[in-house]
């Protein structure tokens, strides 16, 4: 149903009717609470955090117009929000942020500059665009953009000046190796990428969580996964933590955590799988009805024996067990999952035998050896599963580029769940619901093709890249100059040189630029090598459309209204973004284009939004504007129950991906044996990429591993320098790195100690930090919280004065490498060395 003027008027009646806004996922009692805004004697505006990426609904509360404290919104069925979000009025008031537009004086890097105009600093940046423009060059400029931009109409802009290049951070977080992972399984086209909000674990009935790479109360989430996993806790759910940290959150006494080895998950996975085909511990009814473990393989190829894709049910040939002969499965009344034959002189198995005897091959004492997790734990686990499936599951985590084998690991993880027939079932894997709001904006396509796309279709190892979610291919295009030269970068609240793994190298592009621009709040690495820095206001200073992509069971629709005015001499991104694009368009585009936003403002989009907004007859009959409004937030009905929700090759969930054995064949067809390996559709055990620099790590070498905390997040800069968060954090350690008690004591170290640390492949550029000795770490890691202290760029420290004037952030002195193919950042495969600080 698509929200029309006219029957805003009728979902308003409906939504009215009941005592909540939510259908299906009803808002629990003790949530609502009398507050003293209640009373007159305190004003609450609704808004969304922007403390981090997740937009969790809360609610500000003002007292003679100053932000007194931040709240959850109790008009949620998870009302939560963590640390982050309660302390963003010290982001507000942080006295260190950059009040007025900088030009700099300095070399880049030095973090010299001198206020500025708005006018002298916005006609420095028009006029070099202008000048790209009219030499036929819009697209040399990269612009890079960020959450705490000026949402929806950014890009656009970019976009109709002529540029294509629009780098997003994706390929360090969220992107293609984690949505590979998962649509490999699940499906969803030729390229089938599946997001973190697509499948997420059914905390709340679920009898046993296996979090790998995951942490839903300690890590990026409040709502709604902090407070699915809360409730799922007070329910009796048993959580197994696989992890080389036993991290804050999910690290209780009663957690079960298994120290894995960085890189290791895999033979921990095979280990787990192998002991599910020994003991028939596998759902086999789910895997008859609803996967493809029947059809018959080319042991040769590893592709399907046959398959025809282009039926609307798709076929294959399987092996039928009354007939003992190969037929298709269209024709056979019991097709085997467990066979080996000959067709046509091909010898066949199916896939689930093919995916039993790969595990065969590697033993549980490998398993354990390889992950370092013993084999009676992997045991106790595969049992433990078998007993309560399928209200279990193994979380796939969620920022998940780190090592080169981690599309592997995470195709492993999605498959192994297939085993267990958890997707679709209570307790299981279940999948999200979204509002899909539109834009009144438009795009125009560059006339010159995008770096990304370029290497995507020119570059070997670029393959399978996603176009969009890829920043790192930056430097590597500013030293070739290829497909051409950039000459301008425009970071609009990113921080590529403290956010992705090779940030020195990125640095050492942009110092090549003729101009970058930028847009902040907040100091960061990547604005030291800036020439004009333009001062955003923070998200409390600011309106916003509404915002819908949560990763949620039900579809949500939040508001974002401004809570104070803008302080010093900021203005916010949409006012930055019209000042920018008066000076870059001609009258008539900016007409065109821009005109009606610019005298609507935010409620032309919101209007825009709503009025284009489509709704199912459940979800509509809830809907209402004027409670969406009053309330902040607009909750649908969860997503029913159901084994898959995208199409694949073969018609069914693929515990046996066809898209990796196509690739798989492809790349050893092309003789690209070492990278064939990760498309392996086997239980199979490709390397991390520094298990093949050293067969084993010196004495003194570590692999770096990251982590959050409800304290510090992956946008670094509201809550680095965050004064109410460093009152918490200190006592935490957080900006400190923790190795194991021995290893240290090993080293002579002892917790306090000021440590150097260094990627043996960079010996030159060196980090120092505190060291804490803790038995919460495996031996083989060095553990950080992410984006604490100021790490390698320590220029920072005479912005930050609250940040620690030391730590260690691996992103910047790690390795600029890109996984096998789909070439995301495998940001924590690297090793370090570390030694006493002089």
């Amino acid at each position: 149903m698509k929200l029309t003027r006219r029957n805003f008027i009728k979902t308003s009646v409906a939504g009215l009717a009941g005592t909540t806004i939510t259908a299906g996922v009803p808002i629990k009692a003790e949530a609502r609470k009398i507050t003293s805004a209640d009373y007159g004697v305190e004003n609450k505006v609704f808004l969304t955090c922007r403390m981090c990426a997740q937009n969790c609904p809360m609610v500000a509360y003002l007292r003679d117009g100053r932000l007194v404290r931040i709240d959850a919104n109790p008009n949620t069925p998870y009302p939560s929000i963590c640390g982050r979000g309660r302390a963003a009025a010290a982001a507000l008031y942080d006295p260190q942020r950059i009040k007025t537009p900088l030009i700099r004086t300095g070399k880049r890097g030095s973090g010299e500059f001198r206020s500025a105009s708005w006018n002298e600093a916005l006609d420095l940046i028009g006029n070099k665009m202008l000048q790209l423009r009219d030499e036929g060059e819009p697209h040399s400029v990269a612009y890079f953009p960020r959450f705490n931009t000026a949402s929806l109409l950014d890009d656009t802009i970019f976009n109709l000046y002529g540029t294509d290049n629009i780098f997003s951070y994706g390929d360090t977080c969220f992107g293609s190796t984690n949505q590979l992972g998962l649509g490999s399984v699940l499906g969803g086209g030729e390229e089938p990428r599946q997001g973190n909000s697509s499948v997420m674990g059914d905390y709340e009935n679920a009898k046993i969580a296996v979090l790998i790479g995951r942490n839903p109360v300690g890590g990026l989430v409040a709502f709604p996964w902090g407070g699915m996993f809360g409730r799922g806790r007070k329910n009796g759910m048993k959580t197994v933590l696989v992890d080389p940290k036993k991290s804050l959150g999910v690290g209780e006494t009663d957690t079960d955590w298994l120290p894995v080895i960085p890189g290791g998950d895999i033979p921990f996975l095979i280990g787990l799988a192998g002991e599910l085909f020994k003991n028939n511990y596998y759902d086999e009814a789910f895997l008859r009805e609803y996967t493809n473990a029947d059809i018959l393989i080319n042991t040769e190829t590893l592709l399907p024996v046959y398959l025809d894709s282009e039926l609307d049910t798709p076929d294959y040939m399987v092996y039928d067990e009354t007939s003992k002969t190969a037929m298709m499965k269209s024709e056979s009344n019991s097709p085997a999952i467990f066979a080996s034959c000959e067709v046509d002189g091909i010898k066949a198995k199916t896939a689930l035998q093919l995916l039993k005897e790969s595990c065969e091959k590697f033993t549980l004492k490998q398993a354990a050896e390889k992950s370092g997790i013993p084999e009676e734990k992997i045991i106790k686990l595969a049992k433990d599963l078998n007993s309560v499936k399928p209200a279990c599951f193994l979380e796939r985590g969620y920022r998940v580029a780190r090592y080169f084998n981690s599309l592997h690991e995470k195709y492993l993880i999605s498959s192994i769940n297939g085993l267990l027939g958890v997707y679709g079932r209570k307790g299981g894997l279940i999948y999200g619901r979204h509002a899909y709001l539109d834009t009144p904006f438009s795009y125009n396509d560059s006339n010159e093709i995008s770096v990304n796309m370029w290497f995507k279709e020119n570059m070997e190892g670029f393959e399978l890249c996603d176009p969009y979610n890829m920043r790192r291919t930056f430097p590597l295009a500013v030293e070739r100059e290829e497909p051409y030269k950039i000459r301008m970068a425009f970071l609009n609240g990113q921080n590529p040189v403290g956010g992705s793994v090779g940030g020195y190298k990125i640095a050492q592009a942009l110092e090549k630029m003729e101009m970058v621009a930028a847009v902040s709040p907040f100091w960061n690495e990547s604005l030291l090598y800036a020439d004009v820095i333009l001062p955003d206001t923070t998200f409390l200073e600011r309106a916003e459309p509404l915002f819908a992509k949560y990763k949620a069971t039900f579809p949500v629709i939040t508001v974002h209204n401004q809570v104070v005015k803008p302080m010093f001499d900021t203005r916010n991104g949409y006012w930055i973004m019209l000042a920018l694009a008066k000076r870059i368009f001609s009258d008539d585009e900016y007409y065109d284009n821009f005109n009606d936003f610019e005298q609507g403002g935010i409620k032309y989009i919101v209007d825009y939004q709503l009025e284009n907004l489509e709704l199912n007859d459940e979800d509509a009959a809830t809907f209402s504007r004027r409670k969406l409004i009053e309330d902040g937030v607009w909750c649908g009905a969860a997503a029913p129950l159901k084994p898959m929700n995208k199409p694949t090759p073969s018609g069914k969930l693929e515990v046996y991906s066809l898209f990796m054995a196509n690739w798989y064949n492809l790349l050893m067809q092309q003789d690209r044996t070492q990278e064939a390996q990760y498309y392996s559709p086997l239980y199979d055990y490709p390397p991390a990429y520094y298990q093949t620099k050293k067969d084993k790590l010196d004495s003194d070498e570590f692999i770096p591993i990251t982590g959050f905390s409800p304290l510090s997040s992956f946008t670094g800069a509201q809550t680095r320098n965050n004064i109410l968060l460093k009152n918490i954090g200190q006592n935490l350690n957080y900006s400190a790195v923790f190795i194991n008690t021995k290893k240290g004591h090993d080293l002579g170290l002892k917790s306090g100690d000021i440590i150097e640390i260094f990627n043996i492949e960079e010996p030159n550029m060196v980090v120092k930090s505190e060291v804490q000795l803790t038995e919460t770490v495996e031996p083989h890691a060095l553990f950080s919280f992410y984006g604490v202290g100021t790490g390698l760029y320590t220029k920072l420290s005479d912005k930050l004065s609250v940040a620690c004037p030391i730590g260690f952030n691996p992103n910047h002195i790690g390795n600029l490498t890109f996984m096998p193919v789909e070439a995301s950042a495998p940001s924590q495969d690297f090793i370090v060395k570390i030694r006493r600080a002089k």
